[in-house]
């Protein structure tokens, strides 16, 4: 398995856990397009702090 596919496959399975959590804290009602929209905004996070990271390494 790709390296860069087995990172993606983690953040994924942990941003929809973490969503899960998230959106039964704050809002139980939740439904299943708003947790996997959660769990996409947690991924796109954490490759932003990626990016953020390694430009200042540069």
């Amino acid at each position: 398995m790709d390296k860069k596919l087995q990172v993606f496959a983690i953040r994924a399975v942990a941003g929809l856990f973490f969503a899960v959590i998230i959106s039964r804290f704050f809002n139980p009602d939740a439904g299943v397009p708003y947790i996997v929209g959660l769990a996409v905004i947690l991924v796109a996070l954490a490759y932003f702090a990626e990016f953020l990271r390694k430009r200042k390494d540069r």
